[in-house]
């Protein structure tokens, strides 16, 4: 097989489902530090790979990278909003930080 149209298909594997589950998935509105920690860390490795782009490091950015971080940042997001284990951890190093 012709390895340019190999690799087309396997960007239209990965691409597709990461478009549908940016679309599906939101961010939840962070009540717990971990979430806000992730938001923000997302936010800096957002503007970073912009900053590549413009230098040059990165081609012309198609948004497929962007949209795989949003994705996973999404993810995390939900699960540290939903994991009772991860939640009291996050509470409990809070408390002691304020001791």
């Amino acid at each position: 097989m012709n390895s340019e149209w190999q690799l087309r298909m396997l960007k239209l594997l990965v691409n597709m489902p990461l478009r549908l589950l940016n679309r599906v998935l939101q961010f939840p509105e962070p009540k717990y530090l971990q979430t806000k920690m992730l938001q923000h860390t997302y936010q800096i490795m957002l503007k970073t790979y912009r900053l590549e782009v413009q230098k040059g490091v990165f081609d012309v950015p198609d948004g497929n990278f962007e949209r795989f971080l949003m994705v996973a940042a999404k993810l995390a997001a939900n699960i540290g909003e939903r994991d009772p284990l991860g939640m009291a951890r996050a509470d409990l190093l809070a408390c002691r930080r304020r001791t």
